[in-house]
């Protein structure tokens, strides 16, 4: 397993694109039409004993930008505060924020998870044909 502590910012926003692409979208919002549900995207990862939220969202104006990224860590308990780990502002391609630290190793391998998973499923499905190169 790769150790993702000298992991980029630019290359975690990497990571977060190709973990969107996998299936995180839960089919509620569907439809063309522009609305704020179809674009913010949502995700929650439970690290220890904090729960982590990964926002990815679209603005209407910048429809051609980057997507905006924001994890935050939520606060456990009432005596502490969310912490915002990564900010990204798409529209101007800057990091706001991005916070070093464990938790960067702990969520690559989250998606890494992930995306097995995922890949397992596809190759349970009958329809699903492997193509080994």
């Amino acid at each position: 397993m790769n150790d993702y502590l000298d992991i980029t910012a630019s290359e975690l926003l990497k990571e977060l694109d190709h973990f969107f692409l996998i299936d995180t979208h839960d089919g509620a919002a569907t439809g063309f039409w522009v609305n704020e549900q179809a674009l913010t995207e949502r995700h929650y990862w439970v690290d220890g004993d904090y729960k982590v939220e990964i926002v990815r969202a679209l603005l209407p104006a910048h429809q051609h930008a980057p997507h905006n990224y924001k994890i935050t860590r939520l606060a456990a308990s009432e005596n502490e505060r969310n912490v915002v780990l990564l900010e990204y502002d798409g529209v101007h391609k800057r990091i706001l924020t991005f916070r070093r630290g464990e938790w960067v190793n702990r969520l690559c391998k989250y998606f890494y998870q992930k995306e097995r998973y995922y890949l397992q499923q596809l190759n349970e499905n009958p329809n699903f044909q492997a193509i080994e190169y």
